[in-house]
């Protein structure tokens, strides 16, 4: 058997049921773990249909409570393997805290999801009779980075928590059986799934309802109500009074004990994003928490994408200073969708339009270049996967469509050595925008006999590879465009497609797909650059709206500044009405070699006349437009490295335009 094949059989066979405390089989997610480090461990498990407690429908996401539960028994699991804790000492879970950052994130239909947990272990302590840890932990669903994850425990010896049990027990009196509330207020399917009844009239805060024989949150005997029974009681209070909200992640605080046969009070405040909810028995907070709700995306819309616009905004000196996107704006970019904009959607994600990318590129390019260049570039490279063999794309979408895609496919570098089944890539390849944050990356390398030598383009996890910091530019320093160094890496015939693919029109797919790589590759480049001209027009007439002469004339009366503020504003709506010709034509327009000619066109000039009309702006500025902050002059050093682009030379789009215009000509 083969190390692969041994390895999937492992994953799919749980651990005993004893060693994570569960009593079905069914409900162990945890298949094994093993030692990376002194207190680091990888742990897996799997996922299944079957084990979701909301809705289990064909394209239902995946349960975020499933991954806390997975932290959860890796645990206990961990406590009992490599800590000797005994069988039978209780956990006493004090907190804990996780983000699913995959909206996408779904269980294959009949079938597993393969789990891995990055697991560190914080200053584990013994001390007769108890353990006491915390750890943090990365969640891999299906060889994609789909989290984060955070929980702190104690274990007693039965004597001992015996003793806590009784000094920390509540009373009251008890409550009375009470009936749900509707199944789909609660965002359940089934009636016997839901925790919550409403109170009685007058007080808008909801009671608890427990199910003692419900198998999944009773699925053994418990003297309290379950921490994780609580949590789902958070989750279905918040879906009841937010409709439209899901559940993204929870910091949740555990207080006391809550005993079976009290009442239990609810409430749940918030903006309808991030919500504060608390449990009460008997007067005495039991838990609280504050859960982050999850944008499950679709198109491109600017609801979507303002998000982003903060979140870069917020993390523009850690961006300038990391030269990469930092975390909280990956996570944004990703929640918006761009990552999913071009994915089919037989794969969950949304086969969008270029018009509505070329909209969100040119929103967030007035924020934030950097961010709108790898956001765009996460769509495109995905458009570009989607024309990999079948296989290939499972490999790459079959548990979320939310994969960041980063590449470097211009020009062939590195070597391919054909072997069995595959290649062996090996080399180094520069300029891979926004690779720091990929799941994917595509590498292209000559392949064929020297006589017939093609450029091939591989998918490769981004895991197998090794990413050297080389991007240290004074524009857009935020990209990341770092070098992508692999060595030997077993790349599979399914993971690769031939750049002449690329240029065939596809016509049993969606129109994004049926658009050849040369009619939209500038378009995409020149989207973000559209927006940064955007933003330095914003920002330079706020400046002169401000400016006076030293005998007191307001700016708007200088002629000089008539001049460059028309002469600017004009190029760079000029450069937006030919950029949105382009995005029509690409998705409206027959593909002809004019057309395509065109829009090679349109793009390289568009992205001259913006760079023109900054260039005009900055010059315009005067001294205190050369202050090193001057958002003015960053605009314009971000432009000028992204128009040194190749997709957006004018002459090689002058010289496609004029080739097959004259051809058209001709022909005539």
């Amino acid at each position: 058997m083969a190390d692969s094949e041994a390895e999937a059989v492992t994953r799919s066979i749980p651990v005993e049921r004893v060693l994570v405390h569960k009593s079905a089989a069914n409900e162990v997610l945890v298949t094994g773990a093993d030692v990376l480090a002194p207190h680091r461990y990888r742990v897996t498990a799997r996922w299944h249909r079957s084990q979701l407690v909301g809705p289990r429908g064909k394209d239902a996401p995946v349960d975020p409570l499933l991954f806390a539960e997975t932290v959860r028994q890796a645990t206990i699991y961990l406590s009992h393997r490599y800590f000797d804790v005994p069988l039978d000492h209780p956990f006493v879970l004090s907190g804990l805290h996780f983000r699913l950052d995959r909206p996408g994130l779904t269980v294959p239909e009949g079938g597993e999801l393969p789990i891995d947990l990055e697991v560190t272990l914080q200053e584990p302590e013994r001390r007769p009779g108890r353990f006491t840890c915390a750890l943090e932990a990365v969640l891999w669903a299906g060889g994609v980075r789909a989290g984060s994850a955070g929980l702190r425990w104690d274990t007693l010896e039965p004597r001992r928590y015996a003793t806590l049990r009784h000094r920390s027990a509540v009373t009251g009196e008890p409550s009375p059986p009470l009936p749900p509330i509707e199944a789909a207020l609660a965002g359940m399917l089934d009636e016997r799934d839901v925790l919550l009844a409403d109170g009685p009239d007058g007080d808008p805060a909801w009671r608890l309802r427990l199910n003692l024989d419900h198998e999944v949150l009773f699925d053994h005997e418990s003297d309290h109500i379950p921490g994780m029974t609580l949590l789902e009681a958070f989750r279905q209070a918040t879906a009841a009074q937010y409709p439209q909200w899901t559940l993204g992640g929870a910091d949740v605080t555990f207080s006391r004990f809550g005993e079976l046969d009290l009442p239990v009070r609810i409430e749940v405040t918030g903006d309808g994003r991030t919500i504060d909810v608390k449990a009460f028995q008997a007067g005495t907070v039991l838990a609280a928490a504050r859960l982050e709700g999850l944008t499950v995306t679709g198109s491109l819309t600017p609801a979507r994408v303002a998000p982003v616009a903060a979140a870069a905004c917020a993390a523009a000196a850690v961006l300038d200073q990391e030269r990469r996107l930092p975390e909280g704006v990956v996570r944004a970019v990703t929640e918006a969708g761009f990552a999913r904009h071009f994915v089919p959607k037989r794969w969950g994600g949304t086969a969008g339009s270029f018009a509505d990318l070329v909209d969100a590129a040119v929103a967030l390019g007035q924020t934030c270049t950097s961010t709108a260049w790898c956001s765009t570039l996460y769509a495109a490279h995905g458009r570009l996967a989607a024309y990999f063999p079948e296989e290939g794309q499972r490999e790459l979408w079959s548990a979320t469509p939310d994969v960041r895609i980063a590449a470097a496919v211009m020009p062939p570098q590195g070597t391919a050595v054909p072997v069995d089944g595959g290649v062996l890539l090996s080399g180094s390849w520069s300029l891979a925008s926004g690779v720091d944050a990929a799941d994917w990356i595509l590498l292209a390398s000559a392949t064929g006999p020297e006589t017939d030598r093609r450029h091939t383009i591989f998918a490769v996890p981004a895991v197998d590879c090794v990413v050297e910091h080389t991007w240290d530019t004074l524009g857009m320093r935020g990209t990341g465009s770092n070098t992508v160094v692999a060595k030997d890496v077993f790349v599979p015939w399914h993971r690769h497609v031939d750049l002449a693919d690329l240029l065939r029109p596809r016509p049993d797919a969606a129109r994004c797909h049926q658009v050849p790589y040369p009619m939209v590759a500038g378009l995409l480049f020149a989207a973000p650059l559209l927006g940064a001209a955007m933003g330095a027009e914003r920002d330079w007439v706020a400046r002169m709206a401000a400016r006076t002469s030293v005998r007191g004339t307001p700016a708007r009366e200088n002629h000089v500044v008539a001049d460059v503020l028309a002469a600017s504003s004009a190029e760079i709506e000029a450069g937006r009405l030919l950029l949105e010709q382009a995005a029509h034509r690409a998705d409206h327009a027959a593909v002809t070699g004019l057309a395509i000619a065109e829009n090679q066109r349109d793009c390289s000039r568009a992205t001259q006349l913006c760079v023109t009309a900054v260039d005009r702006l900055v010059r315009a500025a005067g001294a205190s437009g050369r202050a090193a902050d001057d958002p003015v002059q960053l605009r314009w050093l971000d432009m000028t490295v992204g128009a040194s682009h190749a997709a957006l030379a004018p002459e090689a789009a002058a010289a496609a335009y004029v080739r097959a215009r004259l051809a058209l000509e001709a022909a005539a």
